[in-house]
């Protein structure tokens, strides 16, 4: 079997860190908001060259604190993409704001600025871009965008670690980046977690507020927050891994080259590369096809693992049914969630790994 994510190799690749940052924390009998949390933020801040990390629970949770800590409240407008997970959206939703739905452009599968141009009132607060897939794109471009618009940048950086745009990784851009370490990301956790990074002091201070409770001091509440804190013991794992984040990018970018290279079926539809090979970190590597059922079929009859990201827009779901939102034309997005469908790229797959995916993958044809 094939697998979408391998955390039998993962887990062998770094077992002796885990077991000694397992034992390191539980032997300190600290477990929350301590030494081992502080370190992994400052490693992270250090390697996307950003001044604050801020760990918290998970990927939901980031980019909830993030629209938080920037008053974002009922009746203001969120322009994000259909095309993703459904927690960019509650994060929208929980604060009470109003998610807009603009098309997504076909290139990359992300958020297209001209389609999000068409959405602007003078309810609009915020961008929340998505770099899905791993693609970090244009984000010089969204900036401008944003700032010639007096609109707010936050980005979802969920799949999108160390992913570069310019020089300048994503996450750096807006007004601040939200991510998850979600045990299937580019640097996942041994379950949930996540963090927000930004460049700007307030914020950040404002965002260790908001995770626990609202305290500026203990005891001391001065806003009203949550509780959204990154344990030690998960804190302690993803600095094991964030060790070696460069070899593992480089693995995943070596997989999806060859893979852009070699699948020539005709049936099959690939994005293009990336315009800089920084700006992408294969996060997955989607698919398009008009043939998606036969093809994750024949996929399946050589054990070969696949998943659809996603096959439902947030436009669509049920839980929107009696809520407010914004949407018009996604031509492109419903033809992405029809026809999308994804085939394992990640770090432990071997030679002979890549070369049974490329000669299945070639010798599909629709029944």
């Amino acid at each position: 079997m094939i697998l979408m994510n391998d955390f039998f190799s993962e887990y062998s690749h770094y077992k002796h860190g885990l077991i000694e940052a397992f034992t390191r924390v539980c032997e300190s009998g600290w477990y929350i908001q301590g030494a081992e949390l502080d370190n992994f933020e400052d490693q992270f801040s250090n390697s996307l060259s950003v001044k604050h990390c801020i760990g918290v629970a998970n990927g939901l949770e980031a980019l909830q604190i993030s629209l938080m800590s920037l008053n974002i409240k009922a009746g203001d407008e969120v322009i994000t993409t259909p095309l993703t997970a459904f927690a960019t959206i509650l994060s929208i939703i929980n604060v009470g704001a109003v998610p807009v739905f603009a098309d997504i452009d076909p290139r990359t599968g992300s958020l297209s600025i001209t389609e999000a141009e068409k959405f602007i009132t003078d309810k609009t607060k915020v961008i929340l871009l998505v770099h899905l897939f791993g693609h970090a794109a244009y984000l010089r471009k969204w900036r401008e965008f944003c700032d010639k618009n007096n609109l707010l940048l936050v980005e979802d950086c969920a799949q999108s670690h160390f992913a570069k745009c310019d020089g300048a990784y994503a996450g750096t851009y807006g007004v601040c980046g939200a991510f998850s370490f979600y045990p299937t990301k580019n640097l996942g956790a041994l379950g949930d977690a996540g963090c927000i990074v930004t460049n700007d002091d307030n914020l950040a201070s404002k965002m260790r507020m908001l995770r626990d409770y609202g305290q500026s001091a203990k005891y001391k509440h001065d806003i009203i927050g949550m509780n959204s804190r990154l344990d030690e013991l998960h804190a302690a794992f993803l600095s094991v891994k964030l060790s070696d984040h460069n070899e593992m990018t480089e693995r995943r970018r070596t997989v999806a080259e060859y893979y852009l290279e070699n699948i020539t079926n005709n049936f099959l539809q690939l994005l293009p590369l990336p315009i800089d090979r920084e700006n992408h970190v294969h996060h997955l590597f989607p698919i398009l096809t008009e043939f998606r059922d036969d093809f994750i079929a024949h996929l399946n009859k050589y054990k070969i693992n696949s998943s659809i990201h996603y096959p439902i827009l947030a436009s669509d779901q049920l839980a929107l049914m009696n809520r407010d939102f914004v949407v018009s034309n996604l031509d492109n997005a419903v033809y992405f969630a029809s026809n999308i469908v994804s085939i394992p790229c990640h770090p432990y797959l071997s030679k002979e790994d890549l070369s049974k995916v490329i000669e299945i993958v070639n010798d599909f044809s629709p029944s």
